[in-house]
């Protein structure tokens, strides 16, 4: 883990993965996951880590819905609108 003072003041993990943003993509500056004190290691939990902190925080997301959508579209893993995904499916 990085300290806050490490961390960029704002992480969007989705913008991390995917570069710039492409249309049809949620806003992800909206996104809850994006607050600076949020550590995006908690979003791409190793399989046996806990991800409660991830789905509670996504629990009250605007874009949750969306972010969802987008990981299973994209095949993704990690937390994505509150759900743990593998390769686009969920655990």
């Amino acid at each position: 883990m990085t300290t806050m003072d490490q961390r960029p003041p704002t992480v969007l993990p989705p913008t991390d993965l995917l570069g710039a943003h492409h249309p049809g993509d949620p806003d992800w500056r909206r996104a809850r996951c994006a607050a600076a004190w949020e550590d995006p290691e908690d979003w791409f939990p190793f399989p046996t880590d806990d991800f409660t902190h991830a789905a509670q925080v996504c629990a009250g997301c605007p874009i949750r819905p969306d972010c969802e959508a987008h990981g299973r579209a994209h095949r993704m893993s990690g937390v994505w609108g509150g759900v743990r995904l593998e390769n686009g499916r969920q655990r």
